[in-house]
């Protein structure tokens, strides 16, 4: 990996090139799923996962928990593209949250999922400052929210323009990050819609 070292005491590294190592493969790959419902008790198995999902310290790292490449490279595109939003949960949710969230759920007349990503273990010993990312120790998983607006998805009216995306996304490394963009990257070439913007954008 290529890297620049922007500012020693920010600790903020611009990756400019990836060099991968592939290892091999071994001959027998164990993957397996999961399935609950709400007959099956999966509150409680939510619930349960909530105060046992952080991986411990000292995990080797040759365990392999991660996606085979044989399932990212025989898949077929589908051209559907989506947008998540999400929140950070610092605390257990109850299980009477949990079966109010299921409840919502149902209620809703669109397709709706949830999706909660672990945090912890590693990451909770890299600084909040040490990288752009800073939800680390104290953050006990992340919550994805997915639905589907329809047709109406390809109209304006679907879309309502965020003006603060970056102060909630990056927390407090929002500014600096937009200083290192604004010098690193100030013609904005490297960009999406809520990526960090370029000094200009950030005053006006």
């Amino acid at each position: 990996m290529t890297f620049l070292h922007v500012n020693s005491t920010t600790h903020v590294l611009l990756v400019l090139a990836y060099k991968i190592k592939l290892v091999e493969v071994p001959e027998t790959v164990t993957v397996f799923r999961v399935t609950r419902t709400l007959e099956q008790n999966v509150t409680e198995v939510v619930h349960r996962w909530q105060l046992t999902r952080t991986a411990p310290l000292k995990l080797p790292e040759e365990i392999f928990i991660r996606t085979t490449m044989e399932v990212l490279l025989e898949r077929n595109e589908t051209l559907m593209y989506i947008k998540r939003k999400s929140d950070y949960v610092l605390e257990p949710i109850s299980r009477t949250g949990l079966e109010s969230i299921w409840r919502k759920m149902i209620e809703l007349e669109t397709p709706t999922a949830i999706a909660f990503n672990p945090y912890g273990g590693m990451m909770a010993k890299i600084s909040s400052t040490a990288t752009p990312f800073p939800y680390r120790a104290g953050n006990l998983c992340k919550i994805q929210y997915d639905t589907d607006w329809g047709e109406d998805s390809l109209t304006k009216r679907s879309y309502v323009e965020g003006k603060r995306y970056g102060e909630i996304y990056f927390a407090g490394n929002f500014e600096r990050l937009v200083e290192i963009k604004t010098r690193v990257d100030s013609g904005n070439f490297f960009r999406n819609e809520n990526s960090i913007p370029v000094k200009p954008y950030f005053n006006s």
